[in-house]
């Protein structure tokens, strides 16, 4: 199979490990493919958990207004 990896930074006063983590989540979780992510951050995890319950309701037609997350 073929294998990708996307290097690149975040620069600004505004980022912190956390946001590059969830950043990080959020692009590898837009391939149809199957992913490998090894994350060690808790806050990560339960906002990724968060965003793929929201995507899911989402796509099940089940959430139509947006609520702040």
């Amino acid at each position: 199979g073929s294998e990708m990896c996307i290097r690149d930074s975040l620069k600004g006063n505004w980022i912190s490990s956390t946001r590059a983590e969830l950043a990080a989540l959020v692009l590898a979780a837009q391939t149809k493919q199957p992913i490998h992510l090894g994350i060690d951050n808790k806050t990560v995890v339960d906002k990724g958990n968060l965003l793929l319950g929201i995507a899911k309701e989402i796509e099940l037609g089940r959430r139509t207004e947006r609520k702040k997350v």
